[in-house]
């Protein structure tokens, strides 16, 4: 038998597929914190927030289900789950497998977020080298 890890309604989620949902999540993400970082030192911390915040949820979400959503990196983790976890944006079970990726194409993604954290880092560093410390 399979353990279930969580089961809500029409929803049911086994312990590795919310393993490997979870490391989708931490993977797609990584690019968000050196740019929040350059960010957070060229705007404060508030502005960074508020504003890495609302671009997740309105970009994310909004621009998750539609053909858009591999232009938009905010929507990469909501668009992750959809074929991982089998779970919409607004949280409702995937009732159209349509939307779903193929598994070359979920690695894809996190192989593109990987690059742009790469890339990112990279770039911050090289900022960060140039400020006096202090």
């Amino acid at each position: 038998t399979v353990i279930k890890f969580l089961k809500t309604g029409e929803i049911s989620i086994g312990i590795w597929q919310a393993a490997a949902g979870t490391a989708c999540i931490v993977i797609a993400s990584l690019w968000e914190v050196p740019l929040c970082l350059w960010l957070s030192k060229k705007v404060g911390i508030f502005v960074t927030v508020i504003l890495n915040a609302g671009l997740g949820s309105v970009l994310g979400i909004f621009t998750a289900t539609t053909s858009l959503w591999m232009i938009c990196p905010y929507s990469w983790v909501p668009h992750l789950m959809i074929s991982v976890l089998g779970i919409l944006p607004n949280g409702e079970p995937v009732a159209d497998q349509s939307t779903a990726m193929a598994f070359w194409m979920i690695i894809l993604v996190l192989v593109i977020s990987l690059a742009w954290f790469a890339a990112l880092s990279f770039l911050t560093a090289r900022w960060f080298e140039k400020k006096e410390v202090g």
